[in-house]
C-alpha cells in the first residue's frame, strides 16, 4: 500500500529444525497501532527481532519506505528511522528522566568522550534530551512548582586504591564486539589488567561522589621497603575534581609490593585532620599485605605474619579514632587471611574481579546509605 511505513513478505526463520516464524507478511501504516499477538513461544520476538533486523530471516522480505533493508544491519536500519523498544527497558532508576534521556543521546551519538567529564557538561547531549522529553510531552509545566527538599549529608571517604605490582595481571579478556572495542580505545591494548578494572571503578564511584556531593579523597600505595613506602593523592580531601587530578589517575602504574599499614595511617591521619559526622576509610586490594622488610627482625618466615597483625593494629586505630574501615579485596584466596585480619571489622572478598566497578559504587552506598 502506498502509504505503508514498513512491509513485510513471507518472513521465515528456521532455528535447525525448528520454525519459529512461519511466512509472516503485514504491512505497517502510518499513524495507525499495530500489535502481535500470540502465546509464549510463538515467535513474536522473534519476528520484532528480524523486522527490526537483529537476526536475519531465513527467508522473505522487509521495505521501509519503499526501500528494501533484508540486507541491512540493525544500525543501518535504525540511521534509516526504523527504531524499537525491548521489553526490558534499560533505564537506571535512580536517574531522573532528563539523566536517562541525556544517556540515549551520548550512546545514540558516540564518540570519544573525555572519561573523566560529568555527563551534564556534554551540551549536545543535553539538548538532543531537551529536546526529546519536549517532543513527549513531559516538559514540565510552568504552572506546576517543583523543588527539591535536599537532605544533607556529612561524609568523608578516604579511598586507599593498591597499585602493587600484582595489579598488572590479566583478567579475562571480553567477547569481541563494541564494548569490547571501547575499553580498547579506553586503555591503549584489547586486554584488560586488575588496574585497569579499578581505574573503571574509580571512574564510576567519582561520578556517583560528585553527584552525592560527599568529600572524598583518592589515593593509591605500595612499597619497598619501610624506606621506600609509596603513598600518592591522586585527589585530594580538599581538592576538586579537575583535568590536573584526572591526569593523576592517567599515570597510575603498577609498582612493587603491597604495604598496606603505613598507607592506612596516613590515610586515618588525612580523614582525623577533616571534620565530618560520618568517616569512612575504604582499602582496595587485590591481594594480603607483604613488603621485602616487614618483621625481619623476628627471624625467617615471619614477614606475612608481621604484615598482616601491623595491618589489623591500623585498622584498629582508625576504629578508635572515629573512622569506619572497610577492606574489598579482588583475590579469590582473600577469606584465608581477612578472616582474622578483619575480624570485628567489615570486609568483602570479590570473586570475580569483572564486577568490581559496579560493587564499589554499590559498596559505598550500602555503607553510607
Amino acid at each position: 500500500m502506498a502509504d505503508a511505513l514498513l512491509v513485510a513478505r513471507g518472513i521465515t526463520r528456521r532455528f535447525g529444525g525448528l520454525v519459529a516464524v512461519n511466512a509472516v507478511s503485514l504491512d505497517l501504516q502510518q499513524g495507525s497501532v499495530h500489535a502481535v499477538i500470540g502465546t509464549n513461544g510463538a515467535g513474536k520476538s522473534t519476528l520484532i527481532n528480524i523486522l527490526s533486523g537483529e537476526i536475519a530471516a531465513t527467508a522473505g522480505s522487509v521495505q521501509l519506505l519503499g526501500q528494501d533493508v533484508t540486507p541491512l544491519s540493525q544500525p543501518r536500519r535504525a540511521l534509516l528511522g526504523l527504531g524499537r523498544s525491548y521489553q526490558r527497558s534499560t533505564i537506571f532508576p535512580h536517574f531522573t528522566v532528563a539523566e536517562n534521556c541525556r544517556l540515549a543521546a551520548q550512546a545514540q551519538r558516540q564518540r570519544p568522550w573525555a572519561i573523566w567529564e560529568l555527563a551534564r557538561h556534554c551540551p549536545e547531549a543535553t539538548r538532543r534530551a531537551q529536546s526529546a522529553i519536549e517532543r513527549a510531552g513531559l516538559a514540565p509545566d510552568d504552572k506546576l512548582y517543583m523543588a527539591r527538599q535536599i537532605q544533607a549529608r556529612d561524609v568523608t571517604l578516604a579511598l586507599l586504591v593498591d597499585v602493587s605490582s600484582s595489579t598488572a595481571e590479566h583478567t579475562g579478556d571480553l567477547p569481541p564486539g563494541p564494548m569490547a572495542a571501547a575499553l580498547a580505545r579506553v586503555h591503549g591494548r584489547p586486554y584488560r589488567t586488575i588496574l585497569d578494572l579499578e581505574k573503571e571503578a574509580l571512574v564510576l564511584l567519582m561520578a556517583a561522589l560528585e553527584r552525592t556531593g560527599d568529600t572524598y579523597g583518592i589515593y593509591c600505595f605500595s612499597g619497598s621497603g619501610r624506606q621506600d613506602v609509596k603513598f600518592r593523592v591522586l585527589k585530594d580531601l580538599d581538592e576538586r575534581l579537575s583535568d590536573t587530578a584526572a591526569a593523576r589517575f592517567e599515570s597510575m602504574r603498577p609498582l612493587h609490593t603491597t604495604r598496606m599499614g603505613a598507607a592506612l595511617r596516613h590515610a586515618v591521619r588525612k580523614l582525623r585532620a577533616h571534620e565530618s559526622k560520618t568517616k569512612l576509610l575504604l582499602l582496595l586490594s587485590d591481594g594480603r599485605p607483604f613488603d621485602l622488610d616487614y618483621g625481619q627482625q623476628y627471624g625467617d618466615g615471619a614477614e606475612v605474619a608481621y604484615a598482616q597483625n601491623d595491618t589489623r593494629q591500623a585498622l584498629l586505630e582508625a576504629q578508635q579514632h572515629g573512622i569506619r574501615p572497610f577492606v574489598l579485596t579482588v583475590d579469590p584466596h582473600g577469606n584465608d587471611y581477612l578472616r582474622e585480619m578483619c575480624d570485628g571489622i567489615g570486609y568483602e572478598v570479590l570473586n570475580d574481579v569483572a564486577e568490581l566497578p559496579l560493587r564499589l559504587v554499590s559498596l559505598y552506598r550500602g555503607l553510607t546509605g
